[in-house]
């Protein structure tokens, strides 16, 4: 599939479509201004920016939730809202056991 102008990828393309026709000013004889060109170079590289941005948040968030899956499964938790509860009961009840092993 050929890629539109102004982009590596069809979604940057496309974006460089919309943009171009959005910045920079034409004068009466309808030719544009050479301001819209760094325009549209500064908009497409914070697009680029921005879309790495989401990856790599997408990707942490994936580990958080693989790591949130693996606490839940140790203590034996099916409610990701009851997570942080069941674990500090698992927190008191090791402080119990301490105090009760000490008495002895």
């Amino acid at each position: 599939m050929p890629l539109p102008i102004g982009g590596s990828t069809p979604q940057e393309g496309s974006e460089a479509a919309g943009l171009n026709g959005m910045s920079g000013s034409r004068d009466n004889c309808g030719t544009e201004h050479s301001s819209s060109t760094p325009q549209l170079m500064s908009a497409l590289a914070e697009i680029r920016e921005l879309r790495a941005e989401i990856e790599q948040l997408r990707g942490e968030r994936a580990r958080m939730l693989d790591r949130q899956n693996q606490a839940m499964e140790l203590l034996g938790t099916k409610n990701p809202e009851r997570l942080i509860h069941d674990l500090r009961n698992l927190l008191n009840e090791r402080a119990l056991l301490r105090a009760l092993s000490e008495m002895d």
